[in-house]
């Protein structure tokens, strides 16, 4: 058995064989709601956020730059190359922001359920109007395109 912080794994030596075979284990199960999903990577929040002032005086009429169209279509980020489709493969888009280059959070934006999850581990370095602060803008950006 190992012990961890949270409880204790009755793990045997077949546990440890399938932990060796990435394959087997990364495939066999997934541990997001669907596979129907999409990670967002930092260049794309620094071009959100820089963009957002511009997009909010005119979302009707705002000009989404290559940059966006390739995220929106799989295409960047280029090492991780999925070619799924924003609203068309993917239901689910993850992404991690950064509150002023101290504090790292992830958000889930839940697409057909027009719903943003929050996810901080060290929930008393920000306040909820912080992070509130930061999340409106993707999720302004983001379910505009859906």
């Amino acid at each position: 058995a190992i012990t961890v912080n949270l409880g204790t794994i009755n793990a045997d030596k077949q546990f440890f064989a399938e932990l060796l075979q990435p394959q087997f284990w990364l495939i066999s199960s997934c541990p997001f709601r669907s596979q129907r999903l999409a990670f967002l990577d930092v260049p794309f929040t620094k071009l959100t956020s820089k963009s957002y002032q511009r997009f909010s005086e005119n979302p009707i009429n705002f000009d989404w730059s290559f940059e966006y169209i390739d995220h929106f279509n799989g295409i960047l980020p280029m090492c991780e190359r999925t070619n799924k489709r924003l609203g068309v493969d993917v239901d689910d888009v993850y992404i991690v922001l950064n509150i002023i280059n101290v504090h790292w959070f992830a958000l889930a934006v839940l697409n057909l359920h027009r719903h943003i999850e929050v996810y901080d581990s060290i929930i008393l370095l920000s306040n909820d109007d912080e992070i509130t602060e930061f999340v409106k803008l993707y999720a302004h950006m983001l379910l505009w395109t859906y």
